[in-house]
């Protein structure tokens, strides 16, 4: 099967499993959710760090560009979209709940998924260096910047450093750092596990989405949000692309940075709406939008990153 056609099957069945589930099983359906991202957050996404981490040749200190290109991509995806909303009239939970489309990105699951697909296996120990300050820039700063804007106070201060997600992160990272400083020999096997583990691991999150998701409110909401996934993951990349390219960035590093700066909206960008009780109607058509988005571009990168040298 071609890699883009099997991306859109893995991403299609994963969420319409989900969502078949959240219908036909409402008893279990928390179970089932709880399940999934226990397995794609905490078990499926450190390995594949480890093991893409491990693979890196000539790990240096000149890597240390890509957690700053990554945190750059996710503060400009912030900005844009808060310069969004404050040409629309919205309520201050509306405005809040609408932050995270733009600032949370889907470097994880998508992001692997993608890269793996479009560019090959090498390109995918990039995504964790490039996705390294992700979840301190959610926890640390955008959190409390929503909850500030929303005037809530449904919740206290996020103890980021504690998140399981990023404990698991982290250690694989680590771990990974760790087998390519020491030059662990890495069985060609563990290649062939990655390609499996990361399909899995998307499939896993897909149905984690889809058990959960609520679509409603799409007309209201439909012109806003499809402002801020186009900005977000059409001028956004071609930005960060073009300063990449004129620090002297090039090749397989050049396209990743391309390809990861264009990913969706994370499903997570529903956790503040429902965390400090937003409006959860523009979040969830905000995902959608930009899930479709993804699904065009997805269409389009492989040809697309061949003109990126």
């Amino acid at each position: 099967m071609h890699p883009i056609f099997f991306t859109f099957t893995v991403i299609l069945c994963g969420f319409c499993t989900g969502f078949i589930a959240q219908k036909k099983l409402p008893k279990n359906i928390g179970l089932i959710r709880q399940i999934n991202l226990l397995f794609s957050l905490r078990i499926a996404m450190p390995a594949i760090i480890t093991l893409s981490v491990w693979k890196l040749e000539k790990l240096n200190i000149a890597l240390i560009k890509w957690p700053l290109i990554g945190f750059i991509t996710l503060i400009l995806g912030a900005i844009s979209t808060w310069l969004i909303v404050n040409r629309f009239t919205l309520t201050k939970t509306e405005k809040a709940a609408a932050l995270p489309l733009g600032g949370f990105s889907n470097l994880g699951a998508l992001g692997s998924f993608t890269v793996l697909m479009v560019l090959g296996e090498q390109a995918l120990a990039f995504v964790p260096l490039f996705k390294l300050m992700e979840e301190f820039f959610y926890y640390a700063l955008l959190m409390p910047i929503i909850k500030k804007t929303s005037g809530s106070s449904q919740a206290g201060r996020v103890g980021w450093w504690r998140d399981p997600v990023l404990l698991a992160t982290t250690s694989g990272l680590i771990l990974g750092l760790v087998l390519n400083f020491f030059q662990v020999e890495r069985l060609p096997i563990f290649s062939t596990i990655n390609e499996w583990l990361v399909p899995l691991f998307t499939f896993s999150l897909l149905i984690a989405v889809g058990s959960g998701f609520q679509l409603s409110g799409i007309k209201k909401y439909l012109p806003i949000t499809l402002l801020i996934a186009i900005v977000k993951q059409w001028c956004l990349p071609a930005v960060i692309t073009a300063a990449c390219w004129k620090t002297g960035m090039r090749g397989l590093e050049l396209q990743t940075v391309f390809v990861l700066s264009s990913m969706p909206t994370a499903f997570i960008a529903v956790l503040p709406a429902q965390l400090f009780k937003l409006d959860l109607e523009i979040a969830n058509t905000g995902w959608a939008v930009s899930s479709m988005i993804y699904l065009i571009n997805l269409m389009m990168l492989s040809t697309i990153v061949r003109f990126i040298l």
